[in-house]
């Protein structure tokens, strides 16, 4: 019988031949070591990737925010058809109020109108209105400043009930015309309340004399001062004849005298009297 000999590089367990301790050790010990590599290399990467594809979401997101940006910007100052529609007929509602005589109410409508229509058609013809509107809503001021009563005055314009303020001048002939229709106007509804104050600067040459010959000439029984231009600045006055009703203390309403209607004044005079 042969001698036994045990083989200590290699030997058989269950038909599974095992490999040479040194060899087999040093490719396992490198095995393992790759393997970290890759895990520690793949975690690296996955965290890379979500920082990445995190940032790449926050630009995607500022970017889609100053496209809607600019979509506003262009249909502001670009507007369609179907904007000039719905800025014409908010612009006719609001027509509608002043009419009415209300121009409390119309004054906060025209506000937002002008903020959202504003680039429109409608939008520029209401820029004209926006101006008639700056006084509407504030008190009436303490000091008028007037300088000079032709007639009918000092007024209380402080006190309540309704008066109608005019600002003219006698050189200029739509004040020459709409001066005797106001005075039918205070004729007709004084018996009721209504005051009327006409206020002029004399400005371009205008005298003391011409306003009393004027009033005398065309019976205006109101009262008419002299003021120094505070009145008109106060209640923005960029054109004459120019008109604003007071009632209780504060404006109600501004804009051209021929634009006041009875239906104005009734609504006014009603509420003054209740």
């Amino acid at each position: 019988m042969p001698p036994f000999h045990l083989n200590t590089d290699e030997h058989v367990s269950e038909g599974v031949p095992m490999f040479k301790s040194r060899s087999s050790l040093g490719l396992i010990a490198s095995l393992v070591v790759l393997s970290g590599v890759f895990l520690f290399t793949g975690a690296s990467l996955d965290r890379s990737l979500e920082d990445r594809v995190a940032s790449l979401d926050e630009r995607v997101a500022s970017m889609e925010q100053e496209m809607a940006t600019m979509r506003t910007q262009l249909t502001r100052n670009h507007p369609d058809q179907r904007t000039e529609t719905a800025a014409a007929q908010s612009l006719a509602a609001i027509n509608v109020m002043l009419a009415g005589g209300q121009a409390v109410q119309a004054k906060p409508a025209l506000a937002k109108f002008m903020d959202e229509y504003a680039n429109t058609k409608a939008g520029a013809r209401a820029q004209s209105l926006a101006q008639g509107l700056v006084a509407v809503g504030k008190p009436v001021p303490t000091d008028w400043q007037v300088e000079n009563w032709y007639q009918g005055g000092p007024a209380d314009l402080a006190s309540s009930g309704t008066t109608v303020l005019v600002f003219w001048e006698t050189w200029c002939p739509h004040c020459r015309k709409a001066m005797p229709v106001l005075q039918t106007t205070y004729e007709k509804y004084k018996g009721q309340g209504l005051g009327v104050v006409g206020f002029t600067k004399l400005s371009r040459g205008s005298t003391d004399q011409a306003v009393k010959d004027f009033v005398n000439k065309n019976n205006i029984g109101f009262a008419m001062a002299k003021e120094t231009g505070s009145l008109s600045t106060y209640f923005g006055v960029n054109g004459i004849p120019s008109a604003a009703v007071i009632k209780d203390g504060i404006v109600i309403w501004s804009g051209h005298p021929a634009a006041i209607n009875d239906g104005m004044l009734q609504a006014w005079l009603a509420d003054t009297a209740s």
